[in-house]
């Protein structure tokens, strides 16, 4: 709360989701025994936005079995953001445009035509939504002890 603010000392709104990965590919027999478990990965994930005009994500990611040895979660690149704060500090308090480059969530000009009418996406015509139905279940095989 309170680290990024414009030129103008604004305080900007920080929000954003979280996400930690501890990957790893099990091996289970009947009823459910561990049997086998070997680390891929570790990630840890911050997807951000700062203000009304600024967004990334920030990714901690350990492939393979030295993924074993880290145990930070997604508190890592939120720190890493809290740290990088007075090098983006310049960037937040910019005029949308003041350097000559389209900044994200800056609508290109051709956004808006004659065809499309206005949209708040380049990419869609107005009134149309994004299919937001979720994906199919993929089924699992289920792992089996071999007999001895």
């Amino acid at each position: 709360a309170g680290v990024f603010s414009t030129r103008e000392g604004a305080v900007l709104i920080v929000g954003g989701k979280t996400g930690t990965g501890d990957h790893r590919f099990e091996t289970y027999g009947r009823g459910g025994v561990l049997l086998s478990s070997r680390v891929v990965s570790r990630s840890g994930t911050f997807v951000f936005y700062l203000g009304d005009r600024h967004f990334g994500t920030l990714t901690a990611y350990v492939k393979g079995p030295q993924a074993a040895d880290y145990r930070f979660t997604s508190a890592l690149p939120t720190q890493v953001l809290k740290h990088l704060a007075p090098m983006l500090q310049d960037s937040l308090g910019r005029p949308q445009g003041s350097d000559g480059r389209c900044h994200a969530g800056e609508l290109p000009p051709a956004a808006t035509t004659p065809e499309r009418g206005p949209s708040t996406r380049g990419d869609l015509p107005a009134g149309e939504a994004l299919d937001t139905a979720p994906a199919p279940a993929v089924a699992q095989p289920d792992a089996v002890a071999p007999d001895d």
